[in-house]
């Protein structure tokens, strides 16, 4: 969120991890997986150019890659912009996302060795040029297809600070202007009456429920309820409308209904949020 102090590796630090790394070659054996706790930890180290990926934090290194642009990440980003000289706002920031097959221990590296090279230093584009270099490059997935990436290197060194594509396309689709990040769904069952329950949360930027998805399903009429429950300024719920009704033919389990739930696209019942929010809006 915009306004939180980034948490990155001081100099002193990339010099000890350098070091480490030196002292212990066999960190770059490639089926080594270091899995030490701590910012500056080594999660892996390439064989090929000799590239350090630390475990690191929200702010950098795996973590940072993995909760900002792994496919499957839930976790929100908001910016903050202006919208007149007086007043901002709290927007959602999309992040490209990789390929929902990637491996990220192996892939990660894989593709940062792809892109170091000396022909793709980019500092145009280097906004932070005092801190990072920058490397824009290709990398040959495992389709054989060329994808574009973006590698940003901690300044004169081979730690990785993040690494992400370019492209957008493997992103969920949003509805337009739709300011609510999805939460974790969570389920629940009721064997007595058979009625499976998917709650999906949508939180504002102060992570406040303000609407929830309830996903009602009649085991026995083979009938799935959509419901929006409408929450108050303090996230209790105080309120629902049933905005649709579908017949299904296959339930299989609790833990596989919230998982297709968490990763459905869900952009016609999100646009009932949108249309229910401006209405409560005025």
């Amino acid at each position: 969120m915009s306004g939180t102090k980034e948490i990155l590796l001081s100099v002193d630090e990339i010099k000890q991890i350098e070091a480490f790394v030196f002292l212990n070659p066999h960190l770059a054996n490639p089926n080594v997986l270091n899995i030490a706790n701590g910012k500056c930890s080594i999660a892996k180290v390439s064989p090929m150019t000799g590239l350090i990926l630390v475990w690191g934090n929200n702010y950098t290194g795996f973590t940072h890659i993995q909760e900002r642009h792994d496919f499957f990440s839930i976790l929100p980003y908001w910016i903050e912009v202006k919208e007149s000289d007086r007043n901002t706002s709290m927007k959602l920031q999309d992040q490209s996302r990789f390929r929902p097959d990637s491996i990220p221990f192996w892939d990660y590296i894989s593709i940062a060795d792809s892109l170091y090279k000396p022909e793709n230093i980019n500092v145009e584009k280097n906004s932070h040029i005092a801190k990072f270099d920058l490397y824009f490059g290709e990398h040959v997935n495992k389709e054989n297809r060329m994808e574009l990436y973006n590698l940003l290197l901690y300044k004169n060194s081979k730690v990785i600070h993040t690494l992400y594509p370019q492209s957008s396309r493997n992103n969920r689709k949003r509805v337009s202007k739709f300011n609510f990040a999805r939460g974790a769904a969570r389920g629940l069952q009721n064997y007595k009456e058979a009625i499976v329950e998917i709650t999906i949360p949508y939180l504002n930027s102060n992570k406040i429920v303000q609407y929830s998805l309830l996903i009602k399903k009649y085991l026995g009429r083979k009938i799935e309820e959509s419901i929006v429950i409408i929450h108050d300024k303090n996230g209790m719920p105080a309120g629902f409308v049933s905005v649709a009704e579908r017949s299904f033919t296959n339930f299989q389990s609790l833990p596989h209904e919230i998982m297709i739930w968490q990763l459905a696209d869900l952009r016609d019942l999100e646009l009932c949020i949108k249309i229910i929010n401006s209405q409560m809006l005025g």
